[in-house]
């Protein structure tokens, strides 16, 4: 079935600012999120290298049947949160990161019996970049098992949905160049259109 490209009106709200590289690249992130972003980066590291144990050939399989091969998931950073209540957790309290920490970060919960847990599981890990590349938040699809199909990081000092597009850190330059931007709806469409070209 043939798809079609459409202009739709772009709705008001939060604004999106495309800037140049060289001006993205000298805006140093805040000092006090250092922690913060080094937790995420960790846990997007830990995704990644799930990728590579028997647990994640699943996950490469799927993705190899959505086109998306070895290259491509390692340019997107793509991953695996393995299906285990604290695979992550138990990871990145063993290099050092506080549970307080995890917390803040988005990247763990607290049960009611006070533990904390993963929140991401048994999912492809889809890592949510600002503009200049670093990993924010991650989206999550569930491979099987109960839960919602997708699963994104809550809103944290470093993640807000609204002010981060998938993709983007890959697109900006091209978007400056061309001066108009295509945005599709998921994010193996995202992956798919830069495969194309």
């Amino acid at each position: 079935q043939e798809r079609r490209l459409e202009r739709v009106p772009v709705p008001t709200g939060p604004r999106i600012e495309v800037r140049d590289r060289e001006s993205v690249q000298r805006s140093p992130a805040p000092v006090a999120r250092s922690d913060l972003e080094a937790a995420v980066i960790a846990a997007s590291g830990f995704y990644q290298g799930q990728l590579h144990e028997p647990a994640g050939a699943a996950t490469v399989e799927y993705l190899g049947g959505r086109g998306i091969g070895m290259e491509t998931i390692d340019r997107w950073e793509l991953g695996y949160a393995p299906d285990s209540w604290d695979a992550l957790t138990t990871a990145l309290r063993g290099q050092g990161y506080s549970d307080d920490l995890l917390l803040e970060a988005g990247v763990a919960g607290r049960s009611r019996h006070g533990r904390l847990y993963d929140r991401m599981r048994n999912r492809v890990i889809f890592p949510i970049h600002d503009e200049r590349g670093a990993p924010r938040g991650f989206a999550g699809r569930l491979l099987a098992g109960d839960g919602p199909k997708y699963l994104n990081t809550p809103e944290t000092d470093l993640y807000q949905k609204r002010s981060l597009l998938y993709g983007l850190h890959l697109a900006h330059q091209h978007i400056i160049e061309a001066g108009n931007a295509v945005v599709v709806d998921g994010y193996t469409d995202a992956i798919a259109c830069h495969q194309a070209g």
